[in-house]
C-alpha cells in the first residue's frame, strides 16, 4: 500500500548502538569467523515511506539470511501492489473504480486485511474506519490540495464513509454505493510488517527488526544480545526523545497529527480524521505509542497499527475498554501538553 503524507505519520526514532567488543583471543581463527556475529541492514521505499530491515546473522549464514531479506522486501513490495490506492493497477483502485457499480474479485491478502478492519471498525466504537476515503479526498490529504470542505461535503463522506455499505460475497467485495473508497492507511503497513517477519522467521531468523516508516516489530536480541530499544520522539522538539522503551517481540505503532497537517486561514488541520464527523480527531493528546506483545496476536502490527489509529480518536476510557475486549498484551503511553513546553506522559496496560 502506498501510504502517502495524508495518511498516519509515525514518530518513532530506533537507536542504533556500537557493534560488540569482539576480542581477539586465543580462539581459533576460522570458528571465531564462522561464529562471529553481523547485522544485515537493508533500505527500501514501499507503501509510500521508507523501510528498513535488520537482520542479526553470522558470516557463515551471511548469504542464506541475506536472501531472507531480499524475499521479505519483495513480500512487502507486493502487498504494495495489492493495497495501494494510489496505484491504478492495484486491487483497491480497482474496486473503488466499481463502487456503486459491480463486485470485484478480491486479492486473498486484501480480502484477508478487510474483514480484519471490519472487525476493528467494531470493536472500536466505528472509530477505525477503512472506508474513509472519500473524508480523506474532501480535505485535500490524497492530491495535496488541502481545504476545508462545506457542510454539505462533509455531510456527503461520512455517508459514504460508511463499511456497513461493503459487501463481501465469497472472493468479491463491492461498494455498494457510488464513490465509496477503501483506504488501508490505517493498517495495510502494518500488515506489511507482519507479512515480512512471516517470512524472515521462517528462514530460521530469530532476531531481527522491520522499521516500516518509523512503525517497528522486533523479536529476539540485537547484535549486542540485548533487547531492541526504540525511542519516542519529543512531539514539541523532533531531535529530543520523551521516553525509551526496550522491547523483544513486541510491536510499537505511533499515531500523532502534528507532522501531517495545514493551515487554513489561520487555523490548524490534522490528517487523523474522525470517521464519524469527517473532520479532524479532537484530542488533547499529541501522540498515542500503541504496544504489543507479538505472542499475543497472529498480526501483532497490524493490531498496532489500527488500534494507534483508532485510539488518537477515542477518550482514555473508551481506549481502556478496547484494550480490556481486545485482550492480550497491550500498553499505551499517551503524550498530553501541559502548557507551552511542558509534556504529560500517561500509561495504560490492560495486563
Amino acid at each position: 500500500m502506498n501510504k502517502p503524507a495524508n495518511l498516519k505519520f509515525i514518530i518513532l526514532i530506533l537507536f542504533l548502538f556500537a557493534s560488540p567488543f569482539i576480542l581477539n583471543s586465543c580462539a581459533k581463527p576460522k570458528k571465531q569467523t564462522a561464529d562471529k556475529k553481523i547485522e544485515i541492514k537493508k533500505s527500501f521505499y514501499s507503501m509510500g515511506t521508507f523501510w528498513e530491515i535488520k537482520v542479526v546473522s553470522a558470516d557463515k549464514n551471511k548469504a542464506k539470511d541475506m536472501e531472507a531479506v531480499n524475499l521479505a522486501i519483495k513480500r512487502v513490495k507486493e502487498l504494495d501492489g495489492i493495497l495501494s490506492n494510489f496505484k491504478p493497477s492495484s486491487n483497491v483502485s480497482l474496486i473503488n473504480e466499481y463502487s456503486g457499480i459491480k463486485p470485484v474479485k478480491a486479492n486473498p491478502d486484501l480480502l484477508k486485511l478487510l474483514k480484519l478492519s471490519l472487525k476493528f471498525y467494531r470493536l472500536t466504537d466505528n472509530s477505525f474506519d477503512v472506508a474513509i476515503g472519500p473524508i480523506m479526498k474532501i480535505w485535500g490529504f490524497y492530491d495535496k490540495k488541502y481545504t476545508v470542505p462545506s457542510g454539505i461535503k462533509i455531510k456527503k463522506a461520512v455517508f459514504l464513509s460508511n463499511p456497513s455499505f461493503i459487501e463481501i460475497n465469497k472472493n468479491t467485495v463491492f461498494l455498494k454505493k457510488r464513490g465509496m473508497m477503501l483506504d488501508f492507511g490505517g493498517d495495510g503497513e502494518g500488515y506489511g510488517i507482519d507479512e515480512a517477519l512471516f517470512v524472515l522467521e521462517k528462514h530460521g531468523i530469530k532476531n531481527a527488526l522491520i522499521n516500516g516508516g518509523g512503525q517497528i516489530t522486533a523479536i529476539g536480541k540485537n547484535i549486542n544480545g540485548k533487547n531492541w530499544k526504540i525511542g519516542l520522539l519529543n512531539p514539541l522538539y523532533k531531535n529530543g526523545v520523551i521516553k525509551v522503551i526496550k522491547v523483544k517481540n513486541a510491536s510499537v505503532e505511533t499515531s500523532a497529527n502534528y507532522e501531517n497537517h495545514f493551515f487554513y486561514k489561520g487555523k490548524y488541520y490534522g490528517h487523523i480524521m474522525n470517521p464519524k464527523t469527517a473532520t479532524p480527531a479532537n484530542t488533547s493528546f499529541l501522540s498515542d505509542t500503541v504496544i504489543v506483545r507479538n505472542t499475543d496476536f497472529k498480526l501483532p502490527s497490524t493490531v498496532a497499527d489500527a488500534l494507534s489509529c483508532a485510539f488518537f480518536i477515542l477518550h482514555r476510557k473508551e481506549i481502556a475498554a478496547v484494550m480490556k475486549k481486545l485482550g492480550g498484551h497491550i500498553k499505551v503511553i499517551l503524550v498530553k501538553r501541559l502548557g507551552k513546553s511542558r509534556l504529560k506522559i500517561y500509561t495504560l496496560k490492560n495486563y
